[in-house]
């Protein structure tokens, strides 16, 4: 992580009292409506508590709120402990959205599995240093107001808990406090059409993340909800790049929109049209398609025999001409880097292609050339590390053998 990106996560910790050598009180933050709260579970009493300590804003501006929970679950054979939080406004004024609840944990190695965002010092190595963001911004009602006495929709938070032990947390609830907080949102949708528009009858879909850099904000991962819809709260004016990573899928994937896009923000502005296009057919012969990361165990990574009959590299276009046989030539492949990087020098990434054949009993044989896009690999090898550099991608095919080409990170790129 570069050091900036360390800065702010510092300055975000200290102000829940979590940074990693001490705790404070956590501090008043300008201009957001804001309320601080201690929380603990016990998952084998089935009990939890959640206490808040009254805010007021710089401007002078109470903020009263509550965090309600209820349908404590305990599940021990997978060790996780799961409640839905509510928020209740309990003051005088409206809040706004976007709204947010950032947590962080006083037990280092307890880990919300399901939050929205989530960003990390490099002590997180060994556990803690973490914060982590549930958005509940779509929670507020159809008009993204938290009135005085209303209650929000209740998320579903979920904790990895080895050992089910009682554990506790800090938090800090977030939300605008005028209607027009600066904010960066859009959709992730299956373009049916493929013509690079969020049209009528499109549905936008979950899963995936995206990865999000501009002022004050570096190398921050979103995860984007079911319903595909997302908010990026912003502090400061400026370029903001975004880049968008669907969801594993055994069919071919493209984007049918920018891919990072580029938003420049004016200062006091929202951009609310940050829509990302993905068309789950196959693309015609010689389309470029995004590498894409596999996040599940390997061995569940579809690889239905294929006969590879060249491999070559064309700038950050990885090309690969397969025979394979099937009902017809719209096989579904698509390519994975797995495992994370691997610490050699240069810097190595293992990728594979992925092929589910929909019916393996077809005879018919078939020769397809697929066109991969690399730079996806480059982005996360810039923001892993914060430089540039070569990247040796380790390239393997069905019959294990080993095809190495080399790729190269400039920073800034």
């Amino acid at each position: 992580m570069v050091r900036d990106s360390a800065v702010l996560l510092i300055a975000a910790l200290s102000f829940l009292g979590l940074a990693c050598s001490d705790s404070g009180d956590p501090a008043g933050n300008a201009g957001d409506g804001s309320r601080d709260f201690q929380g603990s579970i016990d998952p084998n009493a089935g009990t939890f508590v959640l206490q808040s300590i009254d805010s007021t804003t710089v401007d002078g501006v109470r903020i009263r709120v509550d965090l309600i929970g209820s349908n404590l679950e305990v599940d021990p054979d997978s060790s996780i402990v799961a409640l839905d939080v509510s928020i209740h406004n309990a003051g005088n004024s409206p809040l706004y959205a976007p709204g947010e609840i950032i947590i962080g944990m006083r037990e280092p190695c307890i880990v919300p599995e399901n939050a929205d965002r989530s960003d990390c010092l490099p002590c997180a190595m060994i556990c803690g240093c973490c914060v982590y963001a549930f958005d509940y911004s779509s929670r507020l009602g159809e008009d993204s107001i938290l009135s005085p006495g209303e209650t929000s929709g209740a998320r579903r938070w979920q904790f990895k808990d080895p050992g089910l032990h009682a554990f506790s947390f800090l938090a800090r609830a977030r939300f605008g406090l005028g209607p027009d907080r600066p904010r960066i949102e859009g959709t992730v949708f299956a373009d049916k059409n493929a013509n690079g528009h969020f049209d009528d009858g499109e549905a936008g879909f979950g899963g995936g993340h995206i990865e999000v850099n501009g002022p004050m904000i570096n190398s921050v991962t979103i995860q984007v909800p079911g319903d595909g819809h997302y908010v990026i709260p912003v502090t400061a004016p400026g370029l903001y790049s975004l880049l968008a990573v669907p969801p594993p899928t055994f069919a071919a994937v493209h984007p049918t929109t920018p891919n990072p896009l580029q938003v420049l923000l004016p200062d006091g502005e929202s951009y609310l049209h940050a829509d990302f296009g993905f068309a789950n057919d196959v693309p015609p012969p010689g389309d470029v398609q995004l590498v894409g990361f596999w996040e599940e165990p390997p061995d569940s990574l579809p690889q239905d025999s294929y006969r590879l009959i060249d491999v070559h590299l064309e700038g950050t276009i990885l090309v690969i001409h397969v025979g394979f046989s099937g009902c017809s030539p719209d096989g579904p492949f698509a390519l994975f880097m797995l495992d994370g990087f691997i610490e050699t020098n240069p810097v190595g990434a293992k990728v594979v292609l992925s092929f589910d054949s929909p019916n393996p009993t077809c005879t018919a044989y078939w020769e397809r050339t697929f066109r991969f896009d690399l730079n996806p690999i480059l982005l996360r090898f810039v923001r892993t590390y914060g430089h540039g550099g070569q990247v040796v991608v380790h390239f393997v095919d069905h019959e294990g053998h080993v095809h190495d080409f080399v790729i190269e990170a400039v920073t800034g790129k």
